[in-house]
Order: structure tokens, then sequence, then C-alpha cells
């Protein structure tokens, strides 16, 4: 009696096919795993990329930075040492530093011509990049603002302002020269001695106000100082207060003012006030002089990266 055989040639090549089909999937799950880690990698440099980039955008804006502050601050040259840097400021997600350095002495106060080279230094995202800019410096003195300061001229271009009254010429005990003024028959405690002025402000620019001023019979307080009107925004007074002084002491008025104002200029008076009544007041030698200034101009073909060991020492 013959006995059937086995069939096992279908079996075998079941488990043949399962093996093929279990090498397959660890191969896609090899390539997935390592697709996953090229894309990792790949969003990685981009973010590097997109980190140093930006913080070569933000050490531009360090440099602009720099420029911007020593523009506002008359004595720049007396508040920054050569190669030390500024205090760090936050500045689109990271921190921007400059530093300012007299290349010729390393010494920013001795002259105030002397070129300046800015470093500015940003960090973002763990990137962090240098450039420098090489920026030159010229000073604008303070010019005269005035005319007839002194009243040797009569009492053209003054008058009365904000309230009627009377100048005219004063030759009693002037403070210097040979006269002054009064401003007599003030119809209030607001009238006022001024000289119009208006070509000869600059917005946000210093002005170092000056005028002695003398009452007959009283002491009391006397204001200086620039009023303002302008197209976009509200009429504003810039003032410093003093002491008039009583005949024959003369009070010396004086201050600085720094007038800004939002459009366009439409008039600026200068003017002289004593507050307390509406009696006589005497003026003489009043000036208005724009503090000195700066002006910059970068050599844009100075505009170059950074390494660090070349730049100042970054103190923490």
């Amino acid at each position: 009696m013959n006995r059937p055989r086995h069939q096992t040639r279908p079996n075998r090549r079941r488990g043949g096919a399962y093996i093929l089909v279990l090498g397959v999937a660890m191969l896609l799950a090899v390539l997935g795993m390592a697709g996953m880690m090229s894309a990792r990698v790949t969003h990685r440099q981009a973010t590097v990329g997109s980190s140093a980039t930006d913080a070569m955008r933000l050490a531009e804006s360090a440099v602009e930075l720099a420029l911007h502050e020593m523009a506002g601050d008359p004595g720049w040259r007396d508040n920054h040492a050569s190669g030390e840097w500024a205090a760090p400021k936050p500045i689109g997600g990271g921190s921007v530093w400059y530093a300012l350095v007299d290349v010729g002495d390393g010494d920013l106060a001795n002259d105030p011509d002397d070129p300046v080279r800015i470093y500015g230094r940003a960090e973002r995202g763990g990137s962090a990049r240098i450039i420098r800019a090489d920026v030159d410096v010229s000073t604008v003195e303070g010019v005269v603002g005035l005319t007839n300061g002194g009243f040797e001229s009569g009492t053209a271009p003054w008058f009365t302002y904000q309230d009627s009254g009377v100048v005219m010429p004063w030759t009693t005990a002037p403070h210097g020269g040979s006269q002054n003024v009064i401003v007599t028959g003030r119809a209030s405690p607001q009238t006022s001695l001024a000289q119009d002025v208006t070509d000869q402000l600059q917005n946000g620019q210093s002005y170092n106000l000056r005028a002695y001023v003398q009452t007959v019979h009283f002491w009391g307080a006397t204001v200086v100082g620039l009023a303002i009107e302008s197209d976009d925004g509200p009429d504003q007074q810039f003032t410093v207060t003093g002491p008039a002084g009583v005949l024959p002491i003369w009070g010396e008025v004086s201050g600085t003012v720094t007038p800004t104002w939002d459009g366009e200029l439409l008039q600026a008076y200068f003017f002289v006030q004593y507050t307390e009544s509406n009696v006589d007041f005497m003026v003489d030698d009043a000036s208005m002089s724009a503090e000195a200034a700066s002006t910059f101009e970068v050599d844009h073909g100075s505009w170059r990266r950074v390494l660090v060991q070349d730049a100042p020492a970054l103190s923490d």
C-alpha cells in the first residue's frame, strides 16, 4: 500500500516570501529612519544658516545703533573709551554690542575730528558675528543765533510777545556796552521780549540760552526759553528759569534746552519773561548758541566681517 507524500514545497515558498517581506520592511524602516535623520540634519543646517544670517544683520544694526547714539550725544567722545564694548542691548531676538576705536592713537577724546572705527557684534541662536566700519567725523561749531543781543543797535528786531507792551532803549547802568532795553507798559505777566529764530533752529539740536535781567523794584523769577509752533502738534515752550536782579544788580538766567517738534516748524521765538508781575523789566546781553555737534560719514567700502580674535575683547 502506497502512502501519500507530504506536500512541503508550498510551505517552503511561503516561508521564503515571509523572510523577503520582513527584509523589505526592515530596509524600508532603515531608509525611513535615514530620511528622518537627514531631514533633521538639513533642518539643523538651515537653522544654523538662518541664525548666522540673522546674526550678521544684527551686527550691522549694532553699527547703525552706534551711529544713532553718537549723533544724539554731544559728549560721546568723553563717554566712551577706545576699544571698550558698550552695554549689550536686546534687538531682534538676539543681543548686540558696539565698540568705538580710535585707530590713530587710541584716545577718542583728544581730537574732535579723529576718525573712528565702529565694531558691531551680535549673537542670535548660537551664532555670533562681528563687523566693522570706518567713520569720518567732522565737528560743527556752535553758532550765534540772535541779532542785536546786546541792544547796541536799538530795539530791532526785538518785539513784545504773548501780550502787549512796549520795548524801549535804556541807558541806566547796562550790563555791557552803552545801552540795554526795557519792556514797559506790560498788559500782563505774560508780556515777553522776543525775537524770531525760526530759521536758526534744528529739530533735536541743543541750544545754550542766556540773558541778563533786572527790575527796578522787585526780585523775582525770570524765564528764558524757546517757543515752538509746528503744523503737527501743540505749541511748546522749552525754558530755563533764574532770578532777576534789582537795579543796579543784574541777574543771569542761563541754561541749555533741546527743542523737538513733530511735523514742519512754523514759528520759533527766543523769549525773555519776568513772571512775578506785570512790572517793567530790563534785558541785556541776550544770546543763543548751538552746542558743537559732530557729523558722521561712513566709508561704505570699509564694511567687512571681522574674526573674533581681531576685534576688541568682549567683556562678560
